[in-house]
């Protein structure tokens, strides 16, 4: 598990967006939670593909903490609450399981504040650039 987080901590819908972290998931899905994430105060997402389906996750050049900090923010709870597991890709730490492969390919997308219709069309763009390959 790459996110652990204590019992009844977060906001209840935001974890429900967070599990898009975890799990693959089909692109609306993940659209809605990074648009969650990503408006109004802005922030820098991973997102990546994994077959058919798409995953994301906050990204900071920070390191690890300030990775835990920019998640227990979006969740809503203390830092303290919360367990992540992280990954670096090309500079940037993201949530993922370091035994897991990495999907591929990936988009690192930097966003200031925007509504979430902004970040839903600019976020589907670069994942719609990715293409459609199926992993065999």
């Amino acid at each position: 598990m790459t996110i652990l987080l204590a019992r009844g901590a977060g906001d209840p819908d935001r974890v429900a967006h967070a599990v898009r972290i975890l799990r693959p998931s089909p692109i609306g899905e993940v659209l809605d939670a990074v648009a969650a994430y990503a408006s109004p105060t802005g922030g820098t997402v991973y997102a990546e593909r994994v077959g058919d389906l798409y995953r994301w996750s906050p990204a900071t050049r920070g390191g690890p903490y300030p990775l835990a900090r920019l998640l227990a923010h979006f969740l809503r709870c203390d830092h303290h609450d919360l367990t992540v597991g992280f990954v670096t890709i090309d500079g940037w730490c993201v949530v993922a399981d370091p035994d897991e492969p990495r999907g591929n390919p990936y988009v690192i997308i930097e966003f200031s504040a925007y509504d979430a219709e902004s970040v839903r069309a600019t976020v589907g763009a670069a994942l719609g650039a990715l293409g459609t390959h199926r992993s065999a």
